[in-house]
């Protein structure tokens, strides 16, 4: 982490193992860039919002060469499936950036309740 960004003290960045780790209290924001199968990384920050970890998430997701869409429409069915047994309201945006020619990045944030 950039020094002049660690200096604000409104960042832990912590170094682990991302699918065991959970945060002392809740966060606003869990940033997550992992290479991983993208319905594991799915599953996981979904688990992070319903069980309150974190508030919201921005996150991506690496995609397989072939069947892309199919992915990421199999990975929002986690998210949202997740959500919904918590009665949970969201908001989910799925953006495909230009530079990131085989990933996603999604913004998850909860609705107020």
């Amino acid at each position: 982490m950039a020094a002049a960004a660690m200096a604000t003290e409104m960042i832990e960045h912590v170094r682990g193992d991302g699918f065991t780790y959970r945060p002392h209290h809740p966060v606003n924001w869990l940033v997550c860039d992992m290479v991983e199968s993208p319905s594991r990384v799915a599953q996981l920050v979904a688990e992070w919002i319903a069980r309150g970890h974190a508030r919201h998430a921005i996150f991506n997701l690496k995609l397989p060469m072939k069947k892309r869409l199919e992915e990421v429409r199999r990975c929002e069915d986690i998210i949202s499936k997740r959500l919904e047994r918590e009665d949970m309201r969201y908001t989910l945006q799925i953006k495909h950036l230009y530079h990131d020619r085989e990933e996603v990045t999604l913004c998850l944030m909860r609705d107020k309740d």
